[in-house]
């Protein structure tokens, strides 16, 4: 039952235990040690990163709108028939160009132009609702989308 590892060590071997006496006494050691994760906590953690990458996959597609929807802006201040339009046909022009980019959350309602002095001021300020599950919506609340077109 007892065998000299080296001197001062005696190696006791019992039931998958092993116990080591050194200077300080009888120690008990695992001969397996309890390595990775259990089961259950393995399926909370994949059940985790779904959801994570679920609401990922949902939502790309609203903050790839959003990123068009700031181009068209920046693109009416180059835009030679925005210069001197009125401010139903710059919101018809830039309804036309969300729906050929296939922005769908946007609405004529959302788009407001305030003018001051010769300038106009195009400000785009919508949300976007997005169902992630059976009765589960995302809503994303895009405010900030502004340009200011003339002097």
């Amino acid at each position: 039952m007892f065998r000299r590892v080296c001197r001062g060590t005696v190696l006791v071997i019992r039931l998958n235990k092993q116990w080591v006496q050194d200077g300080e006494g009888l120690q008990m050691m695992n001969s397996k040690k309890q390595q990775g994760m259990t089961m259950i906590s393995m399926l909370a953690l994949a059940v985790l990163i779904g959801f994570v990458l679920l609401i990922a996959i949902k939502l790309a597609p609203v903050y790839l709108g959003q990123f068009k929807v700031a181009s068209a802006l920046k693109g009416l201040t180059s835009d030679a028939r925005a210069k001197d339009a009125s401010s139903d046909d710059i919101k018809e022009l830039l309804l036309k160009k969300f729906q050929i980019d296939d922005v769908d959350h946007i609405k004529a309602e959302d788009i407001k132009i305030d003018t001051q002095g010769s300038a106009m001021i195009v400000r785009i300020d919508y949300e976007a609702r997005v169902n992630i599950l059976s009765n589960v919506d995302a809503v994303v609340v895009f405010d900030g989308n502004e340009v200011r077109l003339g002097n």
